[in-house]
């Protein structure tokens, strides 16, 4: 006659099949961060190499110690965050969570290249206001006196400056909301041509103006507010901010989408590959 399992057998079986579960739970755990981390790692350098030396800054937000933000462009353009900014999960690998009163990063570098890009990774639901992404600082002591180059969100949409021209502001004006609460490559170009602003890869607004036309003035440049007379102005963003690149060197619309479509991958989850 065959028995049936006691109530200890039973236990016993039931612990040991909890404990290789868990087992395997970790062992995919930790597959899953290694094949997170070497995607971060592969997309960090694709974009590191794509224009070589012609990145002048890179902040990833994946490289702190302290309130030291280090460049990951290899020029040592480290910045200090002020205002005690989170570091948070990003696109890809850590962000950096601004708060909208007082957080933003002071790079140590001066841009005075005629042709230069700009581009990060953002996410807000904030759509009101002006709020600073990643731009040069002001010239003088007055709002008469703007950034010269650089990224803001502006009521929720994107633009990239060119400068004060003609008694005019002037700047790449995109009317594609980005203030959802989703991430959002923001590239901010300018060239002998004029200067562009994409979104998400898309080309969404230009001007025939250019930074050159402004004499860019290197007094700097700030992440998460901005700067006028070397003096904080304000304009601090709300949201995150993830990989903030500087290059001295106009990148073209296959360029910015290829960076485009290499965040969209390392962001992947691991199942979707």
């Amino acid at each position: 006659m065959q028995k049936g399992f006691t109530l200890l057998e039973l236990l016993v079986v039931i612990a040991i099949i909890g404990i290789l579960s868990s087992i395997i739970l970790v062992s995919y755990n930790g597959y899953t961060d290694k094949a997170r981390l070497a995607r971060t790692l592969q997309w960090a350098s694709s974009i590191n190499h794509s224009l070589g030396d012609r990145a002048v800054g890179a902040w990833t937000f994946d490289n702190i110690t302290g309130a030291t933000v280090y460049d990951d462009s290899g020029n040592n353009n480290n910045g200090t965050a002020y205002g005690g900014p989170a570091v948070v999960n990003g696109v890809v690998g850590k962000a950096m969570s601004f708060d909208g009163a007082d957080d933003y990063v002071l790079p140590t570098i001066a841009i005075t290249d005629d042709t230069i890009t700009y581009s990060a990774w953002v996410k807000t639901s904030q759509s009101s206001g002006a709020m600073a992404v990643a731009v040069s600082h002001r010239g003088g002591s007055t709002y008469s006196n703007p950034p010269h180059g650089g990224l803001e969100i502006s009521s929720g949409y994107p633009r990239m400056y060119a400068g004060y021209i003609s008694y005019a502001y002037r700047f790449a004006q995109s009317f594609v909301l980005v203030s959802d609460g989703n991430w959002h490559y923001i590239t901010g170009v300018s060239d002998n041509n004029g200067t562009y602003i994409y979104v998400d890869g898309v080309l969404r607004g230009s001007t025939s103006y250019r930074v050159l036309d402004s004499a860019i003035i290197p007094n700097g440049q700030s992440i998460g507010a901005q700067y006028k007379g070397g003096n904080l102005a304000g304009n601090f963003f709300n949201g995150l901010i993830d990989d903030v690149r500087i290059f001295s060197a106009a990148l073209t619309q296959a360029q910015i989408q290829q960076h485009y479509a290499d965040g969209l991958n390392a962001h992947q989850p691991l199942a979707q590959h």
